[in-house]
C-alpha cells in the first residue's frame, strides 16, 4: 500500500526522513477537522434592552466542538470564552453587554445581551464548528 499524504517538519528537520515528533504537523496523524460550510461571518444589529439569539445550523446530528471570536468596539477580535485579556481592552464584546453560547446537535446558538437602554450595536462573529475526528 502507498503512503501518501502530507507533512510539515520542524526546522532543522528533513521532511523526508523526520519522525512524528520532529514534524510540526502531518496527515497520518488524527487532528482537529474543520468543514469549510461550517465556518464564517456573521453581524448581527443588538437593539438597546434587548437579547438577540444568532442560531447557525450545522445539522451534523452530534454536539460538535466549537470556537467563537467577536469583534470589540477598537476592532480587536476577541474569544468571549476567555477571562484572559492580555492587551487590556477587556472582554466584554461592548460596554453594557454580556455573552451566551449553547450548542446542540444541529445548531449552535450565540445569545448577545445588550442592557444599554438607549444604544443598539453591530456584532460581528467569527466562528467555526469543529468535525469529529475520523
Amino acid at each position: 500500500m502507498a503512503d501518501y499524504g502530507f507533512k510539515i517538519s520542524k526546522a532543522g528537520y528533513d521532511v523526508k526522513t523526520a519522525t512524528d515528533d520532529q514534524l510540526v504537523m502531518t496527515s497520518k496523524l488524527n487532528s482537529q477537522k474543520i468543514s469549510p460550510t461550517l465556518q464564517g461571518t456573521v453581524t448581527q444589529s443588538i437593539p438597546a434592552s434587548s437579547t438577540v439569539n444568532i442560531q447557525i445550523t450545522h445539522d451534523l446530528g452530534y454536539i460538535p466542538a466549537f470556537d467563537a471570536w467577536y469583534e470589540n468596539e477598537l476592532g480587536h477580535w476577541k474569544s468571549p470564552f476567555s477571562s484572559f485579556q492580555l492587551d487590556g481592552d477587556g472582554a466584554k464584546i461592548f460596554t453594557g453587554s454580556s455573552f451566551g453560547h449553547y450548542i446542540n446537535s444541529t445548531i449552535l446558538n450565540l445569545v448577545i445581551d445588550n442592557s444599554d437602554a438607549s444604544t443598539a450595536h453591530d456584532v460581528t462573529f467569527y466562528y467555526i464548528i469543529f468535525l469529529n475526528p475520523t
